[in-house]
């Protein structure tokens, strides 16, 4: 990630942090179907994170998020996708009504990227 990029992404994270911690004063508790679609939704953005890796070790191909550049390091692509994953679960904590709708397409999202990063690797394409 450039320079540019990182403080656009960060300044964004806080804007996201304090809208978030001034939305609702007491957000409701998890409930347990929320709680498993939050550790689904965290184990596609990690399976999303190491596809994504291992398909950029490949030099024919390339990341097509701007944030990250053509060919980011392994750690930002790590950072970058945690601090994503992390924005997500904020924000579904202060606004509860929308946690089932962040969840689900945070992970259907990344399952979809997982498993395109997956067939890169095993076919040898590029992006």
């Amino acid at each position: 990630m450039n320079g540019l990029n990182i403080k656009i992404f960060f300044k964004t994270l806080i804007i996201v942090f304090f809208i978030s911690t001034t939305s609702n004063a007491e957000p409701r508790s998890w409930t347990k179907d929320e709680k498993i679609l939050l550790f689904w939704s965290s184990m596609a953005s990690i399976a999303d994170m190491y596809t994504t890796c291992r398909a950029l070790d490949d030099p024919d191909n390339w990341e097509i998020n701007p944030m990250l550049g053509r060919h980011p390091k392994d750690g930002h692509v790590v950072i970058y996708m945690s601090l994503s994953q992390i924005a997500t679960v904020i924000i579904a904590h202060f606004w509860p009504d929308m946690r089932k709708k962040l969840l689900t397409g945070k992970a259907t999202i990344n399952t979809g990227f997982a498993i395109h990063n997956d067939n890169l690797i095993k076919t040898g394409k590029g992006f």
